[in-house]
């Protein structure tokens, strides 16, 4: 589970921002048993889901994309196309200071009954400083403490990690656990395993989603999980199947070695996903099925809806965070409210999945699904600086309107909109 992240200077973040998933301690009994998982031993209570509204162009996707940034370099540090691919000028440039330090990353996480802090800090092609913290009860130990090319290691804990050091394998560009994780320090593998299991995608864009909807419909039992997914959204669909992408052009390559490889990977590019509605006669009975094509047949909120499928179910079945920007994209206020009541209960969540995301439907501030400190908000300052902050860091009441109080401006984080009446394009037109 994700307890805390913190970044600084990222983007329109420049001043340190910590986003957390730990309860307040306000309201324990406000769907305490509901939306919140208690850690036994750390005296922890988290969330199992938050939601971040904003204006436009506030830093809502910057927020999760500084989250993403920190699990690609993570993933990927030891390759030399990084430093032209992903590697870039990340820092806050809107001030002569910032422009000049390090970006800051940091992780505090629950994995296999211990807690993590993990970090580092960059400037663009050089790891400056980088730690990875553990406790298995409530003393947490230092298992190293990277400041540049010195490093400070715990005497039998990151034993491997010791070796790879001496040796010199920790390029200035690389993160420490990257390379470890190489050489099955377990540790390291601990870190980047919780890393490949966050889910973070665009809601924008269903294509990068989709393939883990994909690979659900090969299997009959998963497939059954996904049809029940769409049935209870009243989209229509009673059956969905694969056929080869009629872009393949010869079947030989559908059927080659090189094809069952690429699949593991790219199933969008070698399928096409159809759908199957009824068809009723004159006295509306149902007569017969109709097959639909899901890229030309289907609304673009029903594919929104069928590539979330996936990723939503994996989630719930393994107990793993998803992150979405931009969740409402194309989805009814009520879907998305129901996706989100999926995380927020005991039965149809009992591996305490997270689930984070941003949203412009405040429909949600009045379905008394969310704590508090479950709500936040992100706001830009003249000079372009965003903070973020929680419900909780406001005085209300829990017989508040937050809805009505969130668009009356009451909490911020909401568009300073200028005169629009006095706008006249025509005389723009030169007539």
């Amino acid at each position: 589970m994700l307890i805390e992240f913190t970044i600084k200077n990222f983007k329109t973040f420049r001043d340190k921002t910590v986003f957390s998933q730990v309860a307040a301690n306000y309201d324990k009994e406000t769907r305490e048993s509901e939306n919140v998982v208690h850690i036994p031993g750390f005296d922890l209570r988290v969330l199992k889901s938050s939601v971040v509204y904003g204006a436009n162009a506030s830093g809502k996707s910057k927020l999760f994309e500084a989250l993403g940034f920190m699990q690609e370099y993570l993933l990927r540090s030891m390759e030399l196309s990084l430093l032209s691919s992903l590697n870039r000028e990340i820092s806050f440039k809107l001030d002569t200071e910032s422009e000049q330090l390090p970006s800051e990353f940091e992780v505090v996480f629950l994995s296999n009954k211990k807690v993590y802090r993990y970090g580092f800090t960059l400037l663009p092609g050089k790891v400056i400083t980088e730690w990875l913290y553990m406790r298995s009860h409530k003393k947490e130990m230092e298992i190293f403490f990277r400041n540049g090319d010195n490093f400070k290691l715990h005497r039998s804990l990151f034993k491997r990690g010791k070796n790879i050091i001496r040796e010199g394998f920790v390029r200035e560009s690389a993160l420490c656990v990257t390379v470890a994780a190489t050489f099955n320090e377990e540790l390291a593998l601990e870190v980047l395993g919780w890393f490949k299991n966050l889910q973070i995608f665009s809601g924008l864009t269903e294509d990068s989603f989709i393939n883990s909807t994909l690979s659900m419909i090969t299997d009959e039992k998963r497939k059954m999980k996904v049809l029940n997914f769409l049935y209870a959204a009243d989209l229509g669909i009673t059956d969905i199947y694969l056929t080869p992408s009629s872009s393949l052009g010869q079947s030989e390559l559908f059927n080659s070695e090189e094809y069952k490889r690429k699949l593991k990977y790219d199933q969008d590019l070698f399928y096409e996903v159809k759908t199957v509605h009824k068809k009723y006669d004159k006295g509306k009975q149902h007569s017969d099925r109709v097959i639909f094509s899901m890229d030309s047949d289907e609304s673009s909120g029903t594919r929104k809806f069928f590539a979330l499928a996936g990723p939503i179910i994996q989630a719930l079945e393994t107990g793993s965070i998803l992150v979405v920007d931009e969740l409402d994209s194309k989805l009814h206020p009520k879907l998305v409210l129901k996706i989100a009541e999926l995380f927020n209960s005991v039965s149809t969540n009992p591996r305490n999945a997270q689930l984070i995301f941003n949203t412009q439907s405040t429909h949600l501030l009045s379905s008394d699904l969310f704590r508090r400190d479950q709500v936040w908000f992100v706001e830009k300052n003249r000079f372009e600086v965003s903070k973020l902050y929680s419900l909780v860091e406001i005085k209300v009441r829990r017989t508040d309107k937050f809805e009505n109080d969130y668009l009356d401006g009451r909490y911020g984080g909401m568009p300073f909109l200028g005169e629009f009446d006095d706008l006249r394009f025509s005389d723009l037109s030169g007539s």
